[in-house]
């Protein structure tokens, strides 16, 4: 069991060193940018967890008492922001279904 580990992770890091800048065949990006976009996800997510955090949270000391929003205040900003981003997930798909470059279309 131990040597199958020790091979699958031998394999694993060669397969990952040997395709760190150059995809392998029948892949579209290698693992160097798949590593950026996972880590750029990672960043857009926490941003948009704390925000929604501190917008939904009325018991937030910081919006509530130091900048004096009120929690009926931040109640509807999250709504709108909400609506806001939904037209915007229709627009980006648009964008990512319509690019088209001399690479080919969008993957």
């Amino acid at each position: 069991m131990i040597a199958t580990l020790k091979k699958t992770l031998s394999n694993a890091v060669t397969d990952i060193t040997g395709h760190w800048k150059r995809p392998a065949r029948g892949k579209y990006i290698p693992y160097k940018e798949m590593l950026n976009y996972s880590i750029g996800g990672m960043g857009m997510e926490f941003v948009f967890n704390i925000t929604g955090i501190l917008g939904i949270g009325a018991t937030n000391y910081y919006l509530t008492a130091v900048c004096g929003i009120r929690p009926m205040h931040l109640q509807a900003i999250s709504v709108i922001l909400s609506v806001i981003n939904m037209l915007f997930y229709v627009i980006r798909g648009k964008m990512v279904d319509g690019t088209r470059t001399r690479w080919g279309r969008f993957r």
